[in-house]
């Protein structure tokens, strides 16, 4: 291996470089690991070293005497620049207790959690697990080994030290702070001797409270201390760290099961210290105590006693305006205000908060419900920061108490604090608020959050009225498959069985392993094919609702990209149907590519709220269904994201199948209730997944190479494997559910025959819309239609051309002049094109430019074997013409229709 980067320069046989590389070595670390982190060995001056890390010179001219160096930089957030660096002293430097230093950072620099670029990409995928440890080395091994992984270095390094001083409680870092939390599988891989280390322990429940509180999965790596006491040392050790990785985290334990009544006093101070207020306290001790063996309010007590020592034994101290005493009570009906003054009133109200709500961005909303003087009984949600905001608070409580009470405008900044204290004596309801569909991460394990299918504390707001998902409690199973079986034969089963896969596939994707496998299923046909009436009652398997027409979210009605992106980001781990695309509504074509995109690769747009401020974007993990005539054919990266069917019916023919499954349709939601029972019992078996990839893996294999065979000069094969691939496994696994397997079994053939189907329409639809096909083609088109001026050399050079005598042409007459000239042809029939103005024609012609650069179209010209010849670095080819030089593509005859030998003198456009 060499380490000729990490050395920067030094002799690898110094002694010196040597220990630094025995050192990394010993971490089991690779040159090309330390290469991508920027990590090498120090390599400078006394005074370079003093300024890396901000001492005297003097003392650096005294430790780098006999010493390496190891440099990791801690790259910045946003374009990975270093902004400081620690370096790892070899040997360690020992100071007069009889203590080792060992690594070194820049004085009056707080240290800050390890973080390399890759990691930083996974902050808002809250799909990808991450692993925590200690130190870089660590961190980089882990990363080595295809895990996203964070070090700190000090195990107490998770805490925000900018917070504030007299607090008695620390953050989450702000550099953690930026990663989405919820949902997320989380282990901590601290090092072995954390079960002996008080200090470490102590470190380690902490950041577990503060990743739970956020709602993460938390759970812990362990291996056995004599095989290593970092993970480093333990994976070294192994004969196959990746599979020992896997081990690990296969065995990993949940905090459930890791905290016990021995670590009940560490937990009492790590939440005493890590809750960020009482409502929080509240949750999470409401919920961790049954972990513990204790009561749930025995438990909260302590953790407030704590608390109270905390701030005893802290800096704090109070003001005298702040220990002044006001009470708060209600009399004849009113809110009102004591002191040593008098009684004061603050509004015509009783209210007291019933509802605490914590939402998946952190934040915290408030339910109150009170009963004003004349207008009787009213309940009013609000966030804990408009809460803080007196102003907002009082007009929320003025609009729930209607026209006829009111609140003092003297008064306002009491009511908040008003009605928390007030509220402190009642049973105040904590839940989780969402406000998307999707697995949530509860205490009895993962559950799917969707209206009708109720989890205890956690409460679903669905903000917009077309979000049709609710499973009625009326719906029956025996009626619902009735009708089932009734839907797969309305239309052609092989449409029929790809459709209802793929709508039933959405929850079970995040389960599989497939949230970034997901596609967009297009339903095509003409105008009186039934296409929206078979999709809605389709989607009634997710509620009864979407048989309404009113619940219709259709393309160009009012449905711009970031409404759709609204609604996808609600619909999550669910089908979002979208009705009815056509290329002249809603911006066409290109409206629809980039939605699909959004959809399927990213997130909702940061937008503006009030005051002025950036509502948090929502990742989307939505699977869009959509019907209309025709796909935008002339993008191949949308269509490689699709599966298409076409839906045939005799326009004014009556459909009696699909006519008796509208019928029961509203029962078709008791399948999708069962279907989620039977995805959240087998959620329980943590071997699924890894099974399910496994599979997954080969069928895409097997798929891709059967499109190979079969359309060889197909484009995206391996995306389109993979649809297929997740819709067959589906489709497999639903045949092994008790009450499916019944029904679905007699249509094995036709599934599988419209796979096939499927394959052979996106193969042809991807090829045609490659865009080196669409080059080529309207290059065709340019030329027959006389559009592009294209010569051959002058005479008598053109005599011997047309004749066959010369390869190669000397001179070329009329490349300058008025009009453009985009080539000519060479004796072969291949074509010198002259890129730029060909390109402008080809944008003309069709109206847009190609949304791809020259090197990528040159790139997939290539692969086609349309070039006939280029330059030795692969570019354009470089021809010399009458004294100048020209950039040229030079295309083969086959590619573009060019002449052969003996008949140039024929084709269209030559003069």
């Amino acid at each position: 291996m060499s380490y000729t980067k990490f050395l920067a320069g030094r002799d690898p046989q110094d002694p010196l470089s040597l220990s630094a590389i025995a050192d990394i070595e010993n971490s089991g670390l690779t040159p090309a690991t330390l290469d991508d982190a920027g990590v090498t060995v120090f390599n400078g001056t006394a005074e370079e070293l003093a300024a890396i890390i901000g001492i005297e010179v003097d003392r650096a001219s005294h430790m780098i005497a006999g010493r390496a160096f190891i440099r990791f930089p801690y790259g910045g957030w946003d374009d990975g620049t270093a902004t400081f660096e620690r370096v790892k002293l070899i040997p360690g430097l020992s100071i007069e207790d009889g203590k080792v230093i060992k690594y070194l950072q820049p004085t009056g620099v707080s240290t800050r959690p390890y973080i390399v670029k890759q990691c930083r990409t996974a902050a808002t995928s809250p799909t990808t697990p991450i692993i925590f440890t200690e130190g870089e080395k660590k961190t980089l091994k882990l990363m080595q080994h295809g895990q996203y992984a964070i070090g700190f270095a000090g195990v107490w390094n998770f805490r925000d030290k900018n917070a504030d001083d007299v607090s008695i409680t620390k953050a989450l870092h702000q550099e953690l702070m930026k990663f989405i939390w919820s949902a997320r599988t989380v282990y901590l891989a601290f090092d072995a001797d954390f079960a002996t280390n008080p200090n470490v322990r102590k470190a380690l429940i902490e950041l577990s409270i503060h990743l739970y509180a956020a709602n993460a999965d938390v759970k812990f790596l362990t291996w056995p201390a004599d095989r290593g006491k970092g993970i480093d040392d333990y994976l070294v050790g192994r004969p196959d760290p990746d599979m020992a990785i896997a081990d690990l985290i296969q065995h990993a334990t949940p905090l459930k099961s890791f905290l016990g009544k021995d670590h009940l006093k560490d937990v009492i101070d790590g939440i005493a210290k890590s809750a960020s207020n009482t409502t929080c306290m509240e949750l999470i001790t409401k919920e961790i105590a049954p972990w513990l063996g204790v009561k749930p309010k025995t438990l909260l007590d302590d953790c407030k006693k704590r608390c109270r020592e905390l701030v005893k034994y802290s800096k704090v101290t109070a003001k005298p305006t702040d220990i002044i005493e006001v009470k708060y009570a209600f009399e004849d009906g009113r809110l009102t205000r004591i002191t040593a003054q008098g009684k004061t009133n603050i509004g015509d109200f009783e209210a007291h908060i019933e509802e605490v709500g914590h939402d998946e961005t952190g934040d915290e909303h408030y339910r109150i419900v009170g009963k004003s003087v004349h207008g009787g009984d009213f309940s009013i949600r609000i966030s804990a920061k408009d809460f803080a905001d007196a102003r907002k608070l009082k007009a929320a409580m003025e609009q729930g108490m209607g026209a006829r009470d009111s609140i003092s405008a003297s008064e306002v900044n009491h009511i908040g604090p008003a009605i928390k204290r007030l509220s402190a004596n009642t049973e105040i309801q904590h839940i989780r608020l969402f406000r998307r569909t999707g697995w949530v991460n509860t205490p009895d394990g993962y559950r799917f959050l969707i209206p009708g299918n109720d989890i205890p504390g956690h409460q679903l707001e669905l903000t917009e009225g077309k979000m049709a998902y609710a499973l009625s409690d009326t719906a029956d199973l025996r009626k619902g498959l009735e009708a089932l079986k009734s839907l797969l034969v309305a239309q052609d089963p092989e449409v029929t069985t790809l459709a209802l896969t793929f709508v039933l596939q959405a929850p079970f994707g995040r389960l599989a392993g497939w949230e970034d496998e997901r596609y967009c299923l297009f339903i095509k046909g003409k105008t009186g094919s039934l296409k929206t009436s078979f999709t809605q009652v389709l989607m009634s398997i997710w509620g009864p609702r979407f048989l309404s027409e009113d619940t219709l979210i259709k393309w160009g009605e009012g449905t711009t990209g970031n409404a759709l992106t609204y609604h996808a980001a609600m619909a999550t781990d669910m089908p979002l149907y979208v009705d009815n695309y056509k290329p002249t509504t809603g911006f066409g074509a290109k409206a629809f590519i980039t939605a699909i995109h959004n959809i399927l690769e990213g997130g909702e747009k940061d937008r503006m709220i009030d005051g002025s401020e950036l509502r948090k974007s929502r990742k989307i993990s939505a699977w869009p269904i959509c019907t209309g005539e025709d796909i935008p054919d002339d993008d191949s990266a949308s269509l490689a994201r699709s599966v298409i069917l076409h839906l045939k019916w005799e326009s004014g023919k009556t459909n009696p199948e699909l006519e008796r499954a509208q019928q029961l349709g509203r029962h078709l939601s008791a399948i999708g209730r069962y279907w989620l029972m039977v995805l959240e019992q087998w959620r329980k078996d943590s071997n699924l997944t890894e099974g399910l990839k496994t599979l997954f893996t080969a069928k895409r294999t097997e798929w891709m190479r059967l499109l190979h065979q079969r359309f060889p000069t197909m484009v995206t094969s391996a995306r389109i494997a993979s649809n297929l691939a997740s819709n067959e496994l589906t489709w497999m696994i639903l045949n092994q559910v008790p009450e499916f397997a019944p029904i679905l079994k007699d249509f094995a053939a036709a599934h599988a025959n419209g796979l096939m189907r499927a394959a052979t329409e996106l193969a042809h639809a991807t090829t045609e819309s490659n865009e080196a096909e669409v080059f080529l083609s309207t290059v065709r088109d340019l030329i027959l239609s006389n559009r592009l001026k294209l010569r051959y050399p002058s005479s008598p050079v053109a005599e011997d051309i047309r004749n066959g005598l010369l390869n190669e042409p000397r001179e070329i007459s009329n490349l300058e002049g008025p009009e453009t000239v985009h080539g000519w042809w060479e004796r072969d029939g291949s074509l010198n094109a002259i890129l730029g103005p060909v390109l402008d024609e080809v944008g003309k012609i069709r109206k847009t430019p190609l949304a791809i650069s020259s090197r990528t179209l040159l790139s997939q010209l290539k692969e086609r074997g349309a070039i006939a010849s280029n330059d030795s670095d692969g570019n354009l080819k470089s021809r010399h013409v009458q004294g100048k030089t020209y950039k040229v593509l030079h295309l083969k005859a086959s590619a573009v229709g060019g002449p052969t030998a003996g008949s140039a003198a024929g084709v269209p456009g030559n003069e």
